[in-house]
């Protein structure tokens, strides 16, 4: 992309945020998004701008008989979650399309073995093609705290794994040192997680983050942003290295709410 265009779309988006958003968005976010409390009024200022970016240049897909602007809106919301600790206007550039179905559905997965399996899932993300989300799962999800997880922050997580042309696990550092730092803790907090899951032993972390990389540096966004203060508890080098990515600590919205 050329500095020309690079320049009209920071332009087109600082308008965007430039102008008031609905009303009806804060309200639908208290109603559905369980974050919206817990964010100071200027982070909850920049969501809103990040909000209206997202659903200026995306297309989302809502299943007929469900309300559209909240289920635009929050899941809008989780994505962009992810983006509060930027100062730039960035909003996944690359993602042009969500489909929200409803309920969960089937997708066909490679096991180790090499056997093909179709497998009940809440999302998916497959570079270059929409990224596929419940509904159902995104706003239980988005609305009940105790779940500690969040599918729209699973699968745009993998996104961002992906921004380097490779889904494997690795998130863009800003140092080669942290990125060294974040593969060799990788394998070490896979290997324990996929021990305790053969022992039945209980883990903070979700078990299926055992899988692959790629798949546990999604879980372990997902655990960064709805229960930080665990993750900080159990797993503190884990959350240490989630900090340099995502540039922001989610244990202050605990701390100031």
């Amino acid at each position: 992309m050329g500095w020309f265009d690079r320049w009209t779309r920071e332009g087109r988006r600082r308008r965007i945020v430039a102008n008031p958003t609905p009303l009806r968005w804060d309200s639908i976010l208290e109603e559905t998004f369980w974050h919206w409390p817990l964010l100071s009024f200027d982070q909850q200022r920049r969501l809103l701008g990040l909000v209206s970016i997202f659903l200026s240049e995306k297309e989302l897909v809502v299943p007929d008989g469900w309300e559209r602007e909240p289920a635009e809106v929050t899941t809008a919301a989780a994505a962009c979650l992810m983006l509060l600790g930027f100062e730039d206007w960035y909003c996944f550039d690359r993602v042009r399309t969500v489909v929200l179905r409803e309920g969960s559905f089937r997708y066909r997965i490679g096991r180790a073995s090499g056997v093909q399996e179709d497998v009940p899932v809440a999302g998916v993300y497959q570079r270059g093609v929409p990224i596929a989300l419940s509904l159902e799962d995104v706003l239980e999800d988005c609305t009940s705290a105790h779940r500690g997880r969040n599918v729209v922050i699973h699968e745009f997580a993998h996104h961002i794994d992906d921004l380097d042309g490779a889904l494997d696990g690795s998130p863009p550092f800003d140092h080669r040192a942290d990125a060294a730092r974040w593969k060799a803790l990788c394998e070490e907090e896979r290997r324990a997680l996929e021990e305790a899951e053969r022992l039945g032993l209980p883990t903070f972390l979700d078990p299926y983050g055992a899988q692959d990389s790629m798949e546990f540096f999604s879980v372990s966004c997902e655990s960064f942003f709805c229960d930080p203060m665990g993750l900080a508890e159990y797993h503190p080098e884990l959350f240490d290295l989630l900090q340099l990515v995502f540039r922001i600590d989610p244990r202050r919205w605990w701390k100031s709410s």
